[in-house]
């Protein structure tokens, strides 16, 4: 309530008193950063990589602070974030990738949704509830087959990364992922997804002839209320076509460009989740 309210000092003092956990930790690192207090944030974050060097909400904040602070981004986790973004197309051949897009659409077309749903970054537009690939129907069971062969490319790919985004890859993971429909007006507002590690979008249906990058994906270090010192904010912008693959660092801020057409923008989204050993 403090922190949404902007009153930092409050919020910090709350957050403070519980302990080793890495939502409150995290959020007590923004309050200074949020109030200005640049010199005891860093020493705060120098304090924080001691304890946790994977939480991803800190690393988007670190990533954005070094930015603006013209200074490093001492947090280990995944240090230039943008560099990490991938793209491919679904399946091997465009036959199989068309016809497996549009099966999967359809199948799509009878799931429940809700429109707009609280406490969601979904704007004008429809989003499953729970975890899609727990209904495992053969179209669902073979997109999730898909997505694990690109993250295993995806892996490989970057495997001689010294971040540790790249070096400490979840041995187990579960995949958690949901379907959105936008209609005309509709975007996702920037977010991260600090649950997961690599999170992803695989595209159904997009705008046939975007304006002004409408329904793109657009990456930045940027996010939440972030105070801006200097306009200077690496972003970069993907416009994918229908049965492609985006894959991305959870740490990442991402939104969605809004649709200025009466048009239809159909997507799954996911994380991977890492699993803990006992």
């Amino acid at each position: 309530m403090y922190y949404d309210q902007g009153k930092y000092a409050l919020a910090k003092e709350r957050f403070d008193k519980c302990g080793r956990n890495d939502v409150t930790q995290g959020l007590s690192l923004e309050c200074l950063y949020l109030m200005s207090k640049y010199e005891e944030f860093t020493a705060s974050l120098v304090e924080y990589i001691k304890v946790n060097q994977t939480n991803r909400r800190v690393a988007a904040l670190s990533a954005y602070a070094a930015n603006q602070l013209l200074q490093e981004d001492i947090y280990p986790f995944c240090a230039s974030p943008l560099d990490y973004v991938y793209k491919g197309q679904l399946a091997h051949s465009s036959l199989e990738n068309s016809r497996f897009v549009r099966a999967f659409e359809d199948e799509m077309t009878d799931i429940q949704t809700v429109w707009e749903p609280a406490s969601n970054t979904t704007k004008k537009g429809y989003r499953t509830i729970g975890n899609l690939f727990e209904l495992r129907s053969e179209n669902i069971q073979k997109m999730e087959l898909y997505i694990k062969n690109h993250v295993e490319t995806y892996f490989n790919k970057y495997i001689n990364s010294q971040n540790l985004f790249i070096k400490e890859w979840p041995k187990a993971f579960s995949l958690h992922g949901w379907f959105n429909r936008l209609v005309k007006g509709g975007n996702h507002i920037s977010h991260i997804h600090p649950a997961g590690w690599l999170s992803g979008v695989v595209y159904l249906n997009m705008v046939d002839d975007p304006q002004n990058d409408e329904g793109a994906i657009k990456f930045s270090l940027h996010g939440y209320n972030y105070p801006i010192l200097r306009d200077e904010i690496p972003a970069n912008t993907v416009q994918p076509q229908s049965g492609e693959i985006v894959l991305f660092p959870s740490s990442l801020f991402h939104e969605t460009i809004p649709l200025i057409q009466d048009s239809v923008r159909c997507a799954v989204a996911f994380d991977i989740i890492p699993i803990k050993d006992n």
